[in-house]
């Protein structure tokens, strides 16, 4: 098999992944038409949730990083997980925050355009 055709392959496989882990956290469920995940839910939890949704979003990144992704974006990424951390540690403010920032789509969505302009 063309080496190019097995990355290209192994980069699809690895996408639908890390789309299947960031709907989860971020979009998973809908009421009213507002859409949120366990990132979300788990950030209640004082302490502990918000620490647990950022090991979580880590994951993704390091995936994608393993994958080939940019030093560059990696660090970028994980910036935005390192402030949904901090900000979600906040007592409501942070609770409203990661149920709207959506830090795993927001990251997803770079990491589907690098793959794709790579490709």
């Amino acid at each position: 098999m063309n080496e190019s055709l097995q990355t290209t392959n192994n980069q699809e496989q690895l996408l639908t992944h890390l789309r299947q882990v960031s709907t989860l956290l971020d979009s998973r469920f809908s009421v009213a038409g507002f859409r949120f995940g366990i990132d979300g839910l788990i950030g209640l939890i004082p302490g502990l949730g918000d620490t647990a949704g950022g090991l979580v979003s880590i994951y993704i990144v390091l995936r994608a990083y393993r994958a080939g992704l940019s030093s560059e974006l990696t660090n970028k990424m994980l910036l935005r997980i390192i402030t949904d951390v901090f900000i979600g540690s906040v007592p409501l403010l942070g609770d409203v925050f990661d149920f709207f920032y959506k830090v795993n789509n927001r990251n997803l969505k770079d990491i589907e355009t690098y793959f794709t302009q790579s490709a």
